[in-house]
């Protein structure tokens, strides 16, 4: 144990907009063309997701998911019911809304809609 307390989905959210979710980042790339960039770029502090979600923490989520879990290999459906095998068999997942499967993803949302994205 490291002692070190795990980020909030707020936290998160917060290292995303003053680090990614600039200005910039929606008038030159938002819908238009992929943003990358390495994390030695912009520090720790741009993307805590990985600090926040734990290995564990992201099994459950999947296992929660329920139909909400989409596999594809090769830009097909996987036809493994199985989602860790699928995974080693070389699948992608996607976890359609996956805040509702996770509280700290839940924060982040909640804390990146409340900034961004008033409807």
């Amino acid at each position: 144990c490291t002692g070190k307390s795990r980020p909030s989905g707020v936290d998160v959210a917060r290292g995303l907009c003053e680090e990614i979710l600039t200005e910039e980042f929606f008038s030159k790339h938002w819908e238009k063309t992929p943003l990358h960039f390495r994390a030695a770029e912009r520090g720790r502090t741009a993307n805590r997701l990985p600090d926040a979600l734990s290995t564990d923490d992201v099994m459950a989520l999947i296992r929660k998911s329920g139909h909400s879990l989409k596999m594809f290999k090769y830009g097909e459906a996987s036809e493994l019911d199985n989602f860790m095998a699928a995974y080693l068999e070389g699948s992608s997942m996607i976890v359609n809304q996956a805040d509702r499967c996770n509280p700290t993803l839940y924060e982040l949302c909640r804390a990146l809609a409340k900034v961004h994205f008033m409807h």
